[in-house]
């Protein structure tokens, strides 16, 4: 508190009254809204795809044989309550994903949706990122792997595998997100075919209401976080006010 009107008294001395007002505002803005900007990029499965190295995952989709299974691993690796909301969240939406599995242990996870069925219009993100899929187009999030089971390529192996397997059922197209300070996840997409598309900029309010830019509309889109109790998408934000929808392809 010292140290806060400290500084005030050194903006008034500077700038006056106007000043330190100005730098009180600067400050409590700062405290209340997170700024966030987020890449979308997408990944044309058209292009020359393949793993050549030997197999050393078993890829599995996710289904209700190893549900009970996947949540296990998510606890036994000390996921907080935020993860295993947003767990139990795309289990309840149906969502579709791929496990992996060295050695008979499962060690990963990947999570998509697409078009051609209802999951697609309950994920927030199509309508937070701006992305109206096309019926041969996916939406990929939330990779992870273990951390111990990290190395030997096993992240890359499941990664790419899992893309050879939605192009072998007949997408052709992915999209997916990452923060556009992530200078190494942006590196480790790129070499691996991913391109850049827009940017979405996003400001939060104390983690309640989210405004983004979207370079796609001429207006700024209100977001509200989903109530916890009632939502099917509890983790996440929902639309406020919709005013325009960007039609898809296709």
């Amino acid at each position: 508190m010292a140290s806060i009107i400290q500084k005030l008294s050194e903006e008034y001395k500077k700038k006056g009254l106007f000043g330190a007002i100005q730098k009180l505002g600067q400050g409590l803005y700062e405290k209340v809204a997170i700024r966030d900007d987020v890449l979308i990029i997408f990944k044309d499965y058209s292009e020359d795809m393949k793993f050549s190295r030997e197999h050393n995952l078993e890829i599995k989709a996710i289904d209700d044989s190893n549900k009970d299974e996947l949540r296990k691993m998510c606890r036994n690796n000390k996921c907080n309550l935020r993860d295993m909301s947003r767990l139990d969240s795309y289990l309840r939406n149906n969502f579709q994903g791929f496990v992996a599995y060295e050695k008979g242990k499962m060690i990963g996870y990947l999570w998509w949706v697409h078009a051609n069925g209802p999951q697609s219009e309950h994920h927030p993100h199509l309508a937070l990122y701006g992305l109206p899929l096309k019926r041969d187009e996916i939406y990929t999030f939330d990779f992870f792997v273990i951390d111990e089971h990290r190395g030997d390529g096993n992240a890359i192996e499941f990664f790419t595998r899992a893309q050879l397997n939605l192009r072998d059922n007949g997408y052709n197209k992915a999209f997916a997100v990452v923060q556009n300070n992530n200078i190494p996840a942006k590196w480790t997409y790129a070499s691996n075919g991913w391109k850049n598309g827009h940017i979405v900029k996003i400001i939060r309010f104390f983690k309640f209401i989210l405004v983004a830019s979207n370079p796609k509309l001429s207006h700024k889109q209100v977001f509200i976080k989903n109530n916890r109790m009632y939502s099917s998408h509890s983790i996440d934000y929902q639309l406020l006010f919709p005013r325009k929808t960007i039609a898809a392809e296709a």
